[in-house]
């Protein structure tokens, strides 16, 4: 077993009389009083710095396990982030595809409305066609009437001429009626 230091020095002291025997215990006493004094002196800064030190180790640990928990709030958040933008790009994507969709209709009905414009106005052309026609036909059959009216107007006053002859002009009233129906016949043919 190693020797006590102490034990040491008072042997030390002893062999080169520095110390008397008598006086050994009180020196011993006071040696161990002198070096508690000293390791506490040089203990004490080293304590207050260990208290220091595990008391930033707790707050450390303290922001750590809050740092930790924030994280994991921050991951959170990020992962409903990505899931947010991920329904976004979808909704995006949707959009440009119904975008595309309408701008295809658009095609769609503008070549439609354009070919609609070009057949009303085909239409509008065959119209007006059919109205020159109309007008046209309209007045032919306005002269043909007004000439059949007069025609018979004609007929009329010449059948009325022959009523009037006596009847002893029988030969005259037939001559007439005669060229009344081959007036009427030219006009019918």
């Amino acid at each position: 077993m190693a020797r006590d230091v102490l034990e040491e020095i008072l042997s030390a002291a002893l062999h080169e009389k520095a110390i008397a025997q008598d006086g050994i215990a009180d020196f011993a006493a006071g040696l161990r009083d002198r070096a508690r004094l000293i390791l506490e002196e040089r203990l004490r800064p080293l304590q207050d710095r260990v208290d220091t030190l595990e008391k930033e180790n707790a707050w450390r640990a303290e922001s750590i396990e809050g740092l930790t928990g924030e994280n994991e709030r921050v991951k959170d958040e990020n992962r409903r982030l990505k899931d947010e933008n991920g329904r976004v790009k979808d909704e995006n994507r949707r959009v440009r595809e119904e975008h595309a969709r309408l701008l295809d209709e658009i095609g769609r009905l503008k070549e439609e409305s354009r070919a609609v414009q070009d057949e009303c106005g085909r239409l509008k052309e065959e119209m007006e066609g059919v109205r020159a026609e109309w007008r046209t036909a309209s007045a032919a059959h306005d002269r043909l009437l007004q000439h059949h009216r007069g025609v018979v107007r004609g007929a009329a006053e010449s059948l009325g001429a022959v009523a009037d002859l006596p009847v002893w002009k029988r030969g005259q009233s037939r001559a007439r009626l005669a060229d009344i129906a081959a007036a009427l016949r030219r006009d019918t043919a």
